[in-house]
């Protein structure tokens, strides 16, 4: 194998914040299959689109500062190592339900013409930026592809190491003050997602200071609400009393007092705001919806699940 260092520098101007990272990859396993060549790299999970190769990627969180939103992520250094002789990667072949009517699948070749192409697929090494938020802690994502493949010459290039430069806006999102239990309990949740659980400490605090939003509830400190019809309440009694005893604060709350409280376009979604506020205000982590249909229905919507033939299920329940 023969490897090189490319290194790229590019001036730009920060008017957020940046964060460096830098990663290592282990040696690709190379085997062989139907006469193509197959690629896997430890730690990585081969993706693709029906029809062109499968090829690793992986995938990394990090903790961004509350209100952050990431922007981009920029390459900074690179040590590319390629692979001698020849190949055509194995092309990547549809998901596949786990029931016996659907265990033998046809097989799906590569393109017409796809061997004829001479940029490097995939295009992307970066791909997949995106942020999310978990009890309040932003969490931005993005996915490195460690594979360079030229199809018109068979040339195959690995990453070994590359050096990355995060770049977040700040103040891109309001930040709602959370309550003490939420923030520490989300804290050690967000620390086992992300690479930078050192920096997670560091982010408690805009939390725990942040402009309180508006809330609907009283003054409380209860860890564990049911939600449930004034009709059911002595039904779960017994069960508040218990958690109660085993240091989880918890109690019951009514559904009419929910509906009649909070706005929504249905009662499911005057629930969610509820949960919300309860969240917030009293630090609630576990809530247990004590009731039936018809006192709380659920929400249709759509989902999908990959299937063949393609199936449609109008009737998840999102509640």
């Amino acid at each position: 194998m023969r490897a090189w260092s490319i290194l790229i520098f590019i001036g730009y101007v920060v008017f957020g914040g940046v964060m460096e990272f830098e990663f290592t990859y282990p040696e690709p396993i190379l085997g062989e299959r139907d006469g193509y060549t197959t690629l896997y790299m430890e730690g990585g999970m081969n993706m693709g689109t029906p029809g062109e190769p499968e090829y690793p990627l992986y995938c990394y969180n990090i903790a961004l500062p509350p209100g952050s939103e990431m922007e981009r992520v920029e390459i900074l250094e690179m040590e590319v190592e390629e692979i001698e002789g020849k190949h055509i990667l194995y092309p990547y072949q549809p998901e596949m339900p786990l029931t016996p009517e659907y265990s033998h699948s046809e097989f799906v070749p590569l393109k017409d013409g796809f061997l004829n192409r001479k940029k490097p697929y995939p295009e992307e090494i970066i791909q997949h930026v995106r942020t999310g938020e978990k009890g309040g802690y932003p969490i931005g994502t993005f996915y490195i592809c460690p594979l360079r493949y030229i199809p018109a010459e068979g040339k195959i290039s690995v990453i070994k190491r590359i050096k990355v430069r995060v770049h977040y806006r700040e103040n891109a999102r309001k930040v709602w003050r959370k309550h003490p239990r939420v923030v520490n309990f989300m804290a050690e949740e967000v620390k086992r997602l992300v690479i930078n659980p050192k920096d997670v400490e560091a982010y408690k605090n805009a939390l725990l200071t942040a402009p309180a939003g508006a809330s609907k509830l009283g003054a409380g400190d209860w860890e564990y609400v049911i939600i449930t019809p004034p009709s059911w309440r002595d039904t779960w009694k017994r069960l508040t009393e218990w958690k109660t005893r085993k240091g989880v604060k918890a109690r019951c709350y009514p559904t009419d007092s929910i509906y009649s409280n909070y706005t929504g376009k249905n009662n499911a979604e005057k629930v969610k705001n509820f949960i919300i506020d309860a969240n917030n205000t009293w630090g609630a982590i576990w809530f247990l919806i004590g009731a039936d249909l018809d006192s709380i229905p659920h929400v249709p919507c759509y989902g999908y699940v990959f299937s063949i033939p393609p199936q449609t299920d109008k009737d998840i329940a999102s509640t």
